[in-house]
């Protein structure tokens, strides 16, 4: 995160300035990251910003969304996966019709009545309109990294001329995800996982977890991956700007319940029937710094009794008296480490 992934996505899937609109550019984000895409896209200059349409009604059209002529498309992968089982159901349909009319003209009637609102696979009627997809965007692919998974199928089922796969992690867990990752991009050498592994495994035939040839695959992922420079990875850290604000006592004690009980939750780990309490994680981590940053800053939580006032209120005077009694100016004494060792053992001294 941080490294502008996504505004580098948008200024290479852009449209350039007088181009004809040649069809939607399709962004497939998680649902928690559709504000995120919006807010990157609104960065450019009026004449230059792109047009940016969330979709979200499964009946529309191609045709209603090749009339508005948006830019970019955002849906969810949901949303595509929603989509593709309709596709699929409507093209075993048609095959159906087809088989039982045994005349090619059913298939094509079929087909326009039952793909006339699926406006993410329906390539024939953007065909028709004389438009096409110059680029399918997909931001946290390594979601899709099952080759099984319907949204894996329907990422790679989906026709644009280029695919743009972001993610910061896309080899998370195991080398295999790197095949689920390279079948939703166009023209993928392998067809099945087997034939992944039989290009990169150093003996097929042996039984047992492959061995594969890390820089064989290395060498793919070098052809198929744009790396942000080391340059813009070396980014200068960021200027904190800390605003004081002086909360009332109700909302500083609010806050405080509330980091305490998420670190509660957060620190709940183990399995079984009894779960005992460990202050591990991230979130357990970040709720108890956060009550601890606000005790120890809040006033609340630091007030004196009334003996500390008592006390501080009479070595307040004592040193106002030890200063005119000596000479001394308060701000000369206080920055002298010696005048205020001896102002402290005559204080210890009186009492």
């Amino acid at each position: 995160m941080g490294y502008g992934k996504t505004l580098t996505t948008i200024m290479t899937a852009m449209r350039a300035k007088g181009m004809p609109y040649q069809g939607p550019v399709w962004i497939v984000v998680p649902k928690t990251l559709v504000t995120h895409w919006e807010e990157q896209s609104s960065c450019f200059e009026e004449v230059d910003r792109p047009s940016v349409f969330v979709l979200t009604d499964k009946d529309m059209s191609a045709r209603e969304l090749a009339e508005a002529k948006a830019d970019f498309i955002i849906i969810t992968p949901q949303y595509l996966s929603a989509r593709y089982l309709e596709w699929q159901d409507a093209s075993q349909q048609a095959r159906s019709g087809l088989h039982i009319l045994g005349r090619p003209v059913a298939r094509r009637q079929t087909s326009s009545r039952l793909w006339q609102t699926n406006c993410v696979f329906d390539i024939e009627c953007w065909t028709s309109l004389g438009l096409h997809f110059p680029f399918a965007i997909f931001d946290e692919v390594h979601g899709a990294k099952n080759p099984n998974a319907i949204i894996n199928r329907a990422s790679a089922a989906l026709d644009a001329r280029a695919k743009l796969l972001v993610s910061g992690t896309p080899m998370k867990n195991r080398v295999f995800d790197a095949f689920g990752i390279l079948k939703i991009l166009p023209g993928c050498p392998f067809a099945t996982e087997n034939a992944f592994l039989r290009v990169l495994s150093v003996n097929p035939k042996a039984r047992g977890p492959p061995k594969l040839r890390l820089r064989r695959l290395a060498q793919i992922l070098d052809a198929c991956t744009i790396a942000r420079p080391h340059g813009a990875l070396n980014l200068s850290d960021l200027v904190d700007h800390i605003v004081e604000s002086e909360l009332l006592d109700e909302t500083v004690l609010d806050i405080a319940m509330v980091a305490h009980q998420f670190h509660r939750l957060a620190a709940i780990s183990g399995g079984g029937r009894r779960r005992r309490p460990q202050n591990t994680g991230h979130g357990a981590a970040l709720s108890y710094a956060t009550r601890a940053r606000l005790m120890a800053t809040s006033s609340i939580f630091n007030r004196p009794s009334p003996i500390q006032e008592r006390d501080t209120r009479l070595t307040r005077e004592r040193f106002g008296e030890r200063c005119t009694e000596h000479g001394y100016d308060q701000f000369t004494i206080a920055r002298n480490p010696q005048l205020l060792r001896e102002f402290a053992q005559s204080v210890h001294r009186k009492k």
